[in-house]
């Protein structure tokens, strides 16, 4: 089984003793395959691209980064499920620079833990 996302995150924040507000945005592209090792349970190797840009209109861009990594999908119930990734930065690059990773707008590894649960 393949799996193919795409993701679209605009980010507003703003600070209490600054009067103007930081706006950055960053889009996503991730291709996974899984394979079923038994019922109830995925393995799954994992590819993600970001990149990320000044404001929220895909302005100017700020960086970007490629992430490879193990998925692990566990089927607990009939209604509740366990995700769990695990994934490094092996190419990366901010703005401007020629430096291999981009360890200013993403981090060197993610993790990422999801229950869901059907009601």
């Amino acid at each position: 089984m393949a799996t193919h996302n795409f993701g679209y995150q605009p980010d507003w924040t703003r600070l209490a003793a600054v009067p103007t507000a930081e706006r950055d945005s960053t889009l996503a592209v991730a291709f996974g395959v899984m394979a079923q090792v038994r019922p109830d349970f995925l393995l799954s190797g994992e590819a993600r691209y970001f990149r990320k840009y000044e404001g929220i209109g895909l302005d100017e861009p700020a960086g970007e980064a490629f992430f490879v990594g193990p998925t692990a999908y566990f089927q607990l119930s009939e209604r509740a499920r366990l995700t769990a990734t695990w994934s490094i930065q092996a190419w990366g690059r901010p703005a401007g620079t020629s430096v291999t990773l981009d360890l200013v707008n993403f981090e060197r590894q993610q993790a990422r833990v999801i229950f869901g649960f059907n009601f």
